[in-house]
């Protein structure tokens, strides 16, 4: 209130009584009006804490709030003139704070109550719904933290302190809060606020805290996205990921933000340090997911996670400890959010690609929980947007829901299932293709501790699978005709159990076993019937391949490893695990060792080096190429080592050095040239490549200021090579990239109301299989002239495209609503300037008067496409 204001208002109060414009119960002198506060700050007042019990069916507003006041001894003061005091409520309460029922019947209306430490209340206009929270954090010898990180638990909120330990947090909705501050080498501090107009001067002071032992990080490359850690800092947390431009609004897409994340404008599987996508061990909610993409058959070009389920997200890009088997390239955990404990909550919203729909809730007075949460897609209008004409006709959804209950000191259990669900059509001149994908997982998640020092997690899961893809078609010169028919299926049913226990401060020994039983089904069918040159004739030939098998095997897995504490800056774990898989002969040990030391306040020295091993999926046969038989685990060796270092002027620099040396490489199929073709097992350019030992080696840094009020920033850059020896020459796997650079700027208020920000990327030529075109003259006289011309391919990844730059923009406002619902809208470009990225070259031929003119055609990424959103959270 202005001052003027303040004394109108007082004066309002003292006059009231006498010109009969109030109701009262007895007639008391107004109190000074600095004195008033709002119900939500009104705590420490004996009269609202006062229990009541009332029933109101269709009460005036005005009538229900007068007999809460009644019952709790507080004068009622008010215009009748106001609007909405005649409002209809209808509500029941036993033995509950008069405050809490006076909050509730106000709830949704266009009136505030006001309320004195006398124990007078005033219902006014409702004003102004926002409140700006300003305080400090400092550690208990009063030395301010620079860095700490602000939540209003629940809410979209977040702030960092400055350097001299203050912090503000603008224009949230008025109402109560619980603040918490979060710093590295502190333990966490909560403070119950209530927000009024201003809220100042608050403090948190954070006591010295040595993180525990199962807490502290000891993998070099680990980035924690959404939530804070106690361990490390955020990489990305929540407001970021849902503010920055990103295709689909999909995690996977969001990791490209990332050093050593590489990925393809059509695809969300991303490389990590040179290892592809299908070297990634992903889990959800501590269950491992099977190729977690829609539209397979575009590259993969969504994830089937939904961001906005998601609580906090970790990749380990490499040197991940004893307990992650089954994979040679990174760790990528995603846990959903915990369900809202009290009544229940919608989300819902759409984009370009999808809409969505989440609600959540608790029951048994906040022991259970429970959320849903659905998707469906319509990806036409984006590939009308990005100018592809050919008949694609993809729809997807998927479906994620959980249930969990607090059963006591058992601990608490979960029930999660997830299903995602792709049907497609293609069809041009020459072709048509329809597919149908489903996916469909089943667990059930005991989490609990007994006694202090042991902790235990087991996850029972069961998961089945179907691909089905049939084609038919010509060849593009019309002498070639295809039939493809290939369904497959994989059911799993796995079990894992995993122990902690903390033998001292100083001493933990973890634990744990895996077993999972894989069926599958292959049923496999192509034929090719085309006209081929031999001599001086053409003859007719069929290629025709079946394949029916139904493998089945074990899996088994187990681990152990030790983290000690010698010192109070340094941890140590050592650990080893066993791998077996029945139906391809695997048994492989994997020893592992990480390391992470403090070196002073703001340092901290990070190493790692193991051993891993991934066996070929039961699923991932390559029949569509004649192969009957899996081959050996793929082994890799890492070696890492990092440094995290606090520079002032809330600035954080990161560095990494690492190698990864793979051996035992399977033989694999590949399409080496860079047009996408839905049939890809009959495509001119499937090939089969033999590697021997692998190497990817690279440095990494990341220097970012997330800490500003109005204006944060990160930049990364990364020197790498990836490479393959294959008949003793040494050939560039396909993300290997030289250089690359990422940058990312958000332009925000400190209320947070809106954003802008602009992610830009950079990267060096990645190589690309030249095609070759094979022509053979067929006649050549003074009258005719003709030739035959076949589709090939050059060594493989042996050329180089352009350098490839992109920069995106993407604007978010919101706007808060009444009754704690929000509003969320989004535009955003990506690929704002319409760059022209091209991913490689095919060639074409023309003749003209017996000339050969070959034109090589660029195949580029897609150009600039726009997109809007919005998500409404009620």
């Amino acid at each position: 209130m202005t001052r003027c204001s303040t004394r109108v208002f007082a004066s309002f109060l003292a006059v009231l009584p006498a010109l009969g414009l109030a109701q009262t119960s007895s007639a008391p002198s107004a109190a000074p009006v600095s004195a008033f506060v709002s119900l939500d700050s009104s705590l420490g007042i004996r009269s609202l804490d006062r229990r009541v019990t009332v029933v109101f069916d269709a009460t005036p507003l005005r009538a229900a709030v007068a007999e809460v006041a009644r019952i709790a001894g507080l004068t009622l003061t008010f215009d009748p003139s106001i609007a909405g005091l005649d409002r209809k409520v209808t509500v029941s309460f036993g033995g509950v704070a008069a405050r809490d029922v006076l909050l509730n019947i106000l709830l949704g209306s266009r009136i505030e109550a006001r309320v004195s430490p006398g124990g007078q209340l005033v219902l006014v206009p409702r004003g102004g719904r926002e409140a700006v929270i300003r305080g400090s954090v400092h550690a208990s010898s009063g030395i301010p933290l620079a860095g700490a990180r602000l939540d209003l638990l629940g809410t979209r909120f977040t702030t960092y302190t400055r350097d001299d330990g203050s912090f503000t947090i603008g224009r949230v909705p008025r109402g109560r809060y619980t603040l918490r501050a979060v710093h590295i080498g502190s333990a966490p501090a909560t403070l119950d606020i209530a927000a009024d107009s201003v809220t100042s001067g608050l403090e948190l002071v954070l006591e010295p805290f040595a993180i525990p032992l199962d807490a502290i990080v000891v993998t070099p490359a680990y980035y924690s996205l959404m939530q804070a850690t106690l361990g490390a800092p955020t990489a990305l947390d929540r407001l970021q990921l849902e503010t920055t431009p990103q295709l689909g609004d999909d995690v996977y897409r969001a990791m490209s933000r990332l050093p050593g994340v590489a990925s393809d404008d059509m695809s969300a599987k991303f490389a990590v340090r040179g290892a592809t996508g299908d070297e990634l061990y992903v889990t959800l909610d501590g269950l491992q997911l099977i190729e977690p993409f829609h539209l397979k058959d575009i590259e993969n070009a969504l994830s089937i996670i939904d961001i906005r389920t998601l609580d906090r997200t970790e990749l380990l890009a490499g040197g991940a400890s004893a307990e992650f088997g089954d994979h040679t390239g990174g760790v990528l955990r995603m846990n959903t959010i915990p369900p809202h404990s009290g009544s229940a909550r919608t989300e819902v919203g759409a984009s370009f690609f999808n809409a969505r729909a989440m609600a959540d809730g608790g029951f048994a007075s906040g022991k259970g929980g429970w959320l849903v949460s659905a998707r469906r897609g319509y990806l036409d209008i984006a590939l009308n947007l990005l100018n592809v004409t050919d008949s694609i006709d993809p729809s997807y959804h998927d479906l994620f829901a959980k249930v969990q209950y607090d059963v006591g000191r058992l601990g608490r259990l979960s029930l999660h299932g997830l299903r995602a669900h792709d049907v497609a059509t293609f069809v041009d001149n020459f072709a048509s293709m329809h597919s149908r994908y489903v996916t469909d997982y089943g667990w059930l998640r005991w989490q609990g501790t007994l006694g202090e020092r042991l902790s235990h997690e087991t996850i029972a899961s069961v998961a089945a699978s179907q691909w089905v893809r049939d084609g038919d078609g010509i060849g593009k010169v019309g002498t070639q005709d295809l039939l493809l028919v290939d369904h497959r299926s994989l059911a799993r049913t796995a079990i894992r159990q995993d122990w902690s226990v903390l033998l001292s401060e100083r001493a933990l020994f973890r634990l744990g076993v895996e077993y999972a039983d894989d069926r599958a089904s292959y049923d496999y069918r192509s034929h090719v019937d085309h006209f081929v040159a031999e001599g001086d004739s053409v003859v007719r030939r069929i290629d025709a391949l079946a394949v029916r098998l139904s493998p089945a095997g074990e899996r088994i897995g187990a681990y152990v490893t030790g983290r000690i504490r010698p010192v109070a800056s340094l941890t140590l774990e050592a650990g080893t695990r066993f791998d077996r898989a029945t139906y391809s002969a695997d048994r492989i040990w994997s020893p592992r060792v990480n390391a992470s030391w403090d070196v002073r306040h703001g340092t901290t020295l990070r190493a790692a080096a193991g051993h891993h091993a991934q066996s070929q999926p039961l699923f991932a046969l390559q029949v569509q190429n004649g192969d009957r038989t899996f081959g050996r685990a793929d082994e890799a060796e890492q070696r890492e080592i990092g440094v995290e270092q606090q520079l002032p002027a809330s600035l954080s620099l990161r560095t990494q050095l690492y190698s990864r040396r793979m051996t035992n490489q399977r033989a694999r199929w590949i399409n080496a040239g860079p047009r996408m073709d839905l049939m890809w097992e009959m495509a001119y350019d499937r090939r089969q490549i033999q590697p021997g030992i692998g190497r990817a080696r690279g440095f990494e840094l990341v220097l970012a200021r997330k800490r500003a009020d109005h204006f944060e920033w990160s930049s990364a850059y990364t020197l790498a090579r990836a490479i393959d020896e294959v008949l003793g020459a040494s050939v560039p796997r396909r993300f290997d990239q030289r250089h690359a650079v990422q940058m990312d700027w958000a332009l925000h208020p400190t209320s947070n109301r809106w954003r802008l920000t602009f992610g830009g990327l950079w990267h060096s030529g990645r190589p690309y299989t030249p095609d070759v075109v094979v022509v053979d003259t067929t006649i050549d006289t003074p009258q005719q002239f003709g030739i035959e011309a076949t589709g090939a391919i050059g060594a493989i990844n042996s050329a180089r495209a352009p350098a490839y730059s992109r920069l995106d923009m993407r604007w978010t406002r919101y706007v808060d609503l009444r009754g704690g619902q929000h509003l969320m809208i989004f535009a955003e470009v990506n690929n704002l300037l319409d760059r022209k990225n091209v991913r490689g070259y095919t060639t074409s031929l023309d003749v003209r008067n017996r000339e050969l003119i070959f034109r090589p055609t660029a195949r580029e990424s897609f150009g600039r496409l726009p997109g809007i959103g919005f998500t409404w959270q009620f």
